[in-house]
C-alpha cells in the first residue's frame, strides 16, 4: 500500500491547485485519486484541497535568490579560507620568532659563560662563536620583520 500511495502522489504537479480524494473503503483500505469515487457507498471520502504551487515568476525569483545566496556563501567560504591561511601564517611566524629568540639566548649564554672563563684567566670567545651570536641576532630581526608584515599585532 505505501508503494501505491507514493505512485499516486508522485506527480502532484498536475493536481496543484486542485483536489485529491482520499477514499477509505469498507475493508479499511485507503486509496488516493484525482477523481472522486464512482460508487461512494460503504466508503468514506475526504476531499483534500491542494494549494497551488508557485507561479512561474515566483519560481524564477526563488531561483535567483538561491543563486545569489550560493554566490554569497561561496564568497564567505573563500574569505574564511583566506583568514584561516593568514592565521596559520601568523602562527608559523610566531613560532619562528620564538625559535629565533631561543637561539639568541643560547648564543648569549655561551658567550656569557666564555666571559666568565675569561675573567678567571681563560680564552676569549672564538670568532665562530661571535659570528654565531650575530647570526642569531640577525635571524631574530628577520623573524620579527616577517611577523610584523603579517599583522601589526604580531610579536
Amino acid at each position: 500500500m505505501p508503494v501505491f500511495l507514493a505512485v499516486a502522489l508522485a506527480d502532484t504537479s498536475t493536481l496543484a491547485g486542485g483536489e485529491v480524494y482520499k477514499v477509505i473503503g469498507a475493508d479499511g483500505r485507503i486509496t488516493y485519486s484525482a477523481r472522486p469515487p464512482v460508487d461512494p457507498v460503504d466508503e468514506q471520502v475526504e476531499t483534500i484541497r491542494l494549494d497551488p504551487g508557485p507561479s512561474p515568476s515566483e519560481h524564477m525569483d526563488a531561483q535567483r535568490r538561491l543563486q545569489q545566496m550560493e554566490r554569497q556563501a561561496n564568497r564567505e567560504r573563500d574569505q574564511l579560507r583566506v583568514r584561516q591561511a593568514e592565521r596559520e601564517a601568523a602562527a608559523a611566524a610566531a613560532r619562528d620568532v620564538e625559535q629565533a629568540r631561543l637561539e639568541l639566548q643560547r648564543a648569549q649564554r655561551k658567550l656569557e659563560s666564555d666571559g666568565r672563563a675569561l675573567a678567571s684567566g681563560g680564552l676569549l670567545a672564538s670568532p665562530e662563536e661571535r659570528a654565531g651570536l650575530q647570526r642569531a641576532e640577525q635571524r631574530l630581526r628577520d623573524a620579527l620583520e616577517a611577523a610584523s608584515r603579517l599583522s601589526p599585532a604580531s610579536p
